[in-house]
Order: C-alpha cells, then structure tokens, then sequence
C-alpha cells in the first residue's frame, strides 16, 4: 500500500512539474503504461577476451576506445583554422 502511495505521489509530481510541456508529459504517461524503462547501464563487458564487472574498469575502457578515436579527428580538425565571427 506503501508503494502504491508513494507512485501516486511521484506522478503527481512529475505531471505538475511539466504540465506546460507536452513532450514530457508524454514520456511520464509511457512510464505509466509500460512500467519504468530499463537501465542502459552494463552490468558487463568482454575487454580483451575477458569479462569485466567493475565498473571503474568498464568505464576506463569506454575512455580508452573513444579517446582512440578523437586523437586523428583533433589532429583534422587543427590543420585547418577557422576563424569565428561574433555579432
């Protein structure tokens, strides 16, 4: 009965907090009807051959792979100069 109290009581919030904006409002109503939407967290990931579960690790892997590929977009991106103009 708790629970049920307490989820009332978040929908009231959300629908009160973006009553002015339809988009949300709609993300908050397909919550209702088809339950909370699922975590995009890992739980795992094969690095190497290997499953990792720490967190930490996932994370610097991520970190690792993505810095990979912005070093050759850096470097492209620095050879030609674009000058700004503000009005």
């Amino acid at each position: 009965m708790l629970r049920i109290k307490a989820e009332k009581m978040y929908y009231e919030k959300e629908f009160n907090k973006h009553d002015h904006d339809s988009k949300r409002t709609c993300k908050v109503i397909k919550t209702l009807i088809n339950g909370q939407p699922e975590s995009s967290m890992l739980d795992a990931l094969k690095i190497d051959g290997r499953i990792v579960t720490d967190p930490a690790e996932i994370a610097h892997s991520f970190n690792g792979f993505f810095q990979v590929l912005a070093t050759p977009l850096h470097k492209k991106f620095q050879r030609g100069k674009i000058a700004y103009m503000t009005i």
